[in-house]
């Protein structure tokens, strides 16, 4: 299964209907939720979902996987962003050492 954020609004996209689209009225909810479905535990849950068509994945099922919550929710993004500029900056690092090379 794939896991995507999107923090637009794209008025003139269609989306797959097989697609399950979570939101919240919170921004930092569902940052650490995305998160929480990129964590290992979540991936071992999907895999764990053996002759399911992960992409068809119903509400149910994802329903019925714990997730957890930081409470702090606004210092687990301010982390989580933090960590993502790193990684964003070692792309664009390795871009530009394979680039000049």
């Amino acid at each position: 299964g794939k896991v995507v954020f999107v923090d637009k609004d794209y008025n003139d996209s269609v989306i797959g209907g097989f697609l399950l689209i979570l939101r919240c009225k919170n921004e930092n909810l569902s940052r650490a939720i995305f998160y929480r479905m990129l964590s290992l535990p979540f991936r071992k849950y999907v895999s764990s979902l053996r002759g399911q068509n992960i992409n068809n994945m119903d509400l149910e099922k994802l329903k019925s996987f714990k997730f957890e919550i930081p409470k702090d929710l606004d210092k687990f993004n301010e982390i989580a962003f933090t960590k993502e500029k790193d990684y964003f900056d070692i792309i664009e690092k390795m871009n530009n050492l394979r680039n000049n090379a």
